[in-house]
């Protein structure tokens, strides 16, 4: 099924699952349907779906993005003043 094997590809880049959501969205709202049936309400995309959710759970970051001991030595450095 082609919007199945859409979805597979997008799958392959680290999209959020809201993302992949819209994507779905996007293509039931165009009027596509398959079987007779709208994308996001189809048996096949739904399952695939809520395999991705299992598949590529959100990941949580426990360690800040930035780089810490470079942000203290910059706020203990002399003020610039303009």
């Amino acid at each position: 099924m082609a919007v199945v094997d859409y979805l597979e590809n997008l799958a392959d880049i680290p999209l959020s699952q809201n993302t992949m959501l819209s994507h779905v969205c996007a293509l039931s709202s165009c009027a596509y349907d398959i079987e007779g049936v709208r994308v996001g309400l189809h048996l096949l995309v739904s399952a695939w779906v809520i395999d991705h959710k299992v598949r590529s759970p959100p990941i949580k970051l426990r360690v800040p993005p930035w780089d810490r001991q470079a942000v203290l030595v910059a706020l203990s450095e002399k003020q610039c003043e303009p």
